[in-house]
């Protein structure tokens, strides 16, 4: 007798708006979401579990998920790029360690998450600068039996990721903002300071 996999999906997405209240016009948001990488670091601060594999590509790792009588490890490989306005991200695979290999879930999973941070101004109603950002997950799988048989399977995936995209947001909405005002200190200070040279008009009125 063959016993067939059964298909699932998930879906999860979030929007989210951060009001900022102070920004130097010399040194924009948008000048800082060219440094990608930058920003990627303070949505994934742990550096452990954070690395470059590649020019904008990095492999990233979840916290252990417990499924199950199993523990297993989330690992993806994200790409980010900077806009005009601001940046995307993506994530290109997803690959479940710990997982028996007799389940064969890494063939049966596809996983696809897309994120994008602007900066708008002059919002009505709103304050003069806000960043908006939205990101949206999206999960399938051919569920083993042993696993679909479960009745809290469809709650713990849809748990996993309204997590996810809940620490993204905090890491975003606590780190952006604190890590900018880190930027423009440093970029001040790697800025050298122009001196006003006095005119010849007013040289000439000594």
């Amino acid at each position: 007798m063959t016993v067939h996999a059964v298909f699932k999906k998930y879906n999860a997405a979030r929007a989210m708006r951060i009001r900022v209240s102070q920004e130097d016009p010399m040194y924009p948001y948008e000048t800082y979401f060219q440094n990608a990488e930058r920003v990627v670091n303070v949505t994934f601060p742990d550096k452990d579990r954070r690395k470059v594999v590649a020019p904008g590509i990095w492999k990233t790792q979840l916290l252990p998920i417990q499924l199950l009588f199993f523990t297993f490890v989330a690992e993806n490989t994200l790409k980010a790029w900077s806009t005009p306005s601001g940046m995307n991200l993506t994530v290109l695979d997803l690959v479940l360690s710990g997982v028996p290999d007799s389940l064969d879930l890494n063939n049966k999973l596809r996983f696809d998450l897309k994120g994008q941070l602007r900066v708008k101004r002059d919002v009505p109603g709103q304050a003069k600068l806000v960043l908006d950002g939205i990101v949206a997950m999206e999960l399938e799988a051919d569920v083993p039996p042993i696993i679909a048989a479960n009745p809290g399977i469809d709650q713990l995936c849809q748990t996993i990721l309204d997590r996810i995209l809940e620490k993204l947001e905090r890491s975003l909405v606590e780190g952006v903002v604190a890590d900018y005002d880190s930027w423009l200190s440093e970029v001040r200070v790697q800025t050298p300071r122009v001196e006003a040279v006095p005119s010849a008009v007013s040289m000439s009125k000594r």
